[in-house]
């Protein structure tokens, strides 16, 4: 597949891929891709294998710039195709938002969903007791119940959206919660 000449394209994609690449090794993880694309599929880990499959990359390895590049120019259904405004608003969205300013239900939905990502380290798609402790310890609360196998994105969403759990983020909280795990990686 040949990428579009559009220099202004080509900067958006390689400036996403640079924002997302949180060790910074020329590579992005589904951890890393699930920030901006797990609000496009629900099931963010299991499209992240599909596409690796199709892309011939090994998912420990993830996937390199070049290999980014041509993803985000596939229309085809195990591609990334985003427009450039779509680049733009991902781009955006990346940068430390302000703790002090509302955030939108759509926001507020993106933001707990990279959450999930960002706390789902063996990236199986469930977020366990020890994941789920890494949160606890951040909001300064004590988890006392039993998670059993662990939390799918739906329940976590549930969990942090009510304000009578113990892990409930409100809108504030998100964005501060969301850049301190990213600048863990």
């Amino acid at each position: 597949q040949i990428l579009r000449a559009d220099a202004r394209r080509n900067a958006l994609m390689a400036q996403l891929f640079n924002a997302l690449d949180s060790d910074g090794d020329g590579r992005c993880s589904s951890k890393d891709l699930g920030v901006v694309f797990a609000a496009r599929y629900e099931a963010w880990p299991m499209q992240f294998r599909k596409l690796c499959s199709h892309w011939k990359v090994k998912q420990r390895e993830g996937v390199d710039a070049q290999t980014f590049a041509e993803m985000l120019e596939d229309r085809g259904e195990l591609g990334l195709y985003v427009s450039e405004d779509e680049l733009e608003t991902m781009i955006s969205s990346l940068r430390q938002p302000r703790v002090e300013r509302r955030v939108s239900i759509q926001d507020r939905s993106r933001l707990i969903d990279a959450l999930f990502f960002y706390l789902d380290s063996n990236q199986d798609g469930l977020l366990h007791e020890m994941e789920l402790q890494v949160l606890a310890k951040a909001l300064n609360v004590e988890i006392s119940q039993d998670f059993g196998d662990g939390l799918d994105l739906d329940a976590f969403r549930e969990m942090v959206n009510d304000g009578d759990q113990c892990l409930y983020c409100d809108d504030s909280s998100l964005p501060s919660l969301l850049a301190r795990f990213s600048r863990k990686g």
